[in-house]
């Protein structure tokens, strides 16, 4: 993957509030995506949790903006990523990707805060499975997706899955969601 040619592509497509014709979209990057938080909290927290600042921002703005009482989650450290969303005052339960794995009934509203670089073929398909029983607000974000090839292709045949009908590429990340009750739309946004 030739990152300088997809560096062009996502800035020539990426669109910010305008131009944003879905009123769920368009709320979360006027919105969801404007919360703050000072990259002097964020930066020992994520450097602990081993991912980016704007990785950690990420998961405080939807968690702060969606209000998921859930989040299941491949990172290592739950318990500090508790401690730093309870001192955001955002009081959702942490889970690891191991208790999604062993749910078998359709899933609480939630998201679900996967690390790309720590999925292996079988947690892919593991999620893969999971989809039937997603709540349709469950919202699936994927760190990396341009890690590597591989990623970036997984990345695309989820995108294509009939099974979201909402689905953005913020460059670093990927946002999924069933909400099957709009039109499938797939979304080039800048963060």
């Amino acid at each position: 993957m030739n990152r300088f040619f997809e560096i062009i592509k996502y800035t020539w497509k990426a669109k910010g509030r305008h131009g944003i014709h879905s009123p769920f979209v368009y709320d979360l990057v006027d919105t969801g995506f404007k919360l703050g938080v000072s990259k002097k909290k964020l930066a020992p927290i994520a450097t602990e949790l081993g991912i980016s600042i704007s990785s950690l921002k990420l998961l405080y703005q939807l968690s702060q903006h969606l209000n998921f009482q859930h989040i299941w989650t491949n990172l290592e450290k739950k318990d500090l990523l508790q401690s730093f969303l309870l001192q955001q005052d955002i009081h959702s339960e942490i889970h690891s990707l191991k208790q999604l794995e062993e749910t078998k009934n359709e899933l609480h509203a939630g998201l679900i805060f996967l690390d790309c670089s720590k999925l292996s073929n079988w947690n892919w398909d593991t999620i893969i499975e999971r989809i039937p029983m997603l709540n349709e607000q469950t919202l699936i974000v994927l760190l990396g997706i341009r890690r590597d090839k591989q990623a970036f292709l997984k990345w695309n045949d989820l995108v294509s899955d009939a099974a979201f009908h909402f689905t953005a590429d913020l460059y670093q990340f990927g946002l999924l969601s069933k909400r099957s009750f709009q039109e499938k739309e797939h979304f080039v946004l800048r963060y």
